[in-house]
């Protein structure tokens, strides 16, 4: 994410994947690098530790990039929930991606909600199994797809 964040700040051209490898979406500072998997215990999913310690500066950070002027940003971020959703582990998911999915999902550029579609089935897979969660997540997917959210 932090490729995107630079280039969408310089306003230059940049690959929307990220590295030349296409797996590195780290930032610095955070705790959470999916090129070689490591992540802070809290991102892990560890239902009994704190949340985590970058849970501010990741939501600013993640909100400004779902929210940025450019669709090409917004459409790599949406290609990168899955890898997102990894890192934050399947206890902390519902709390920071529900929103920013289903506003991605309400984009007005199509190709940043087929994006989103595309990669719903790899994000889902990483949320928690309690179906209360499953359920609220549900809802504001449907309502975000009908117009009602």
């Amino acid at each position: 994410i932090s490729n995107v964040v630079g280039a969408a700040a310089s306003n230059t051209p940049r690959d929307p994947h990220g590295s030349k490898d296409g797996k590195d979406i780290s930032n610095s500072g955070s705790g959470i690098s999916t090129s070689h998997g490591s992540t802070s215990a809290a991102a892990k999913g560890n239902p009994s530790s704190q949340p985590p310690v970058f849970a501010t500066e990741f939501r600013d950070a993640f909100n400004n990039l779902i929210s940025d002027t450019l669709p090409d940003v917004r459409q790599a971020v949406a290609e990168r929930l899955p890898e997102v959703a990894r890192c934050l582990g399947p206890y902390h998911c519902a709390t920071y991606l529900s929103a920013p999915l289903c506003r991605l999902l309400r984009d007005q550029t199509p190709a940043v909600q087929s994006a989103v579609v595309q990669v719903l089935p790899q994000t889902l897979i990483h949320w928690s199994v309690v179906p209360v969660s499953h359920s609220s997540l549900l809802h504001s997917i449907s309502s975000s797809l009908t117009g009602g959210g």
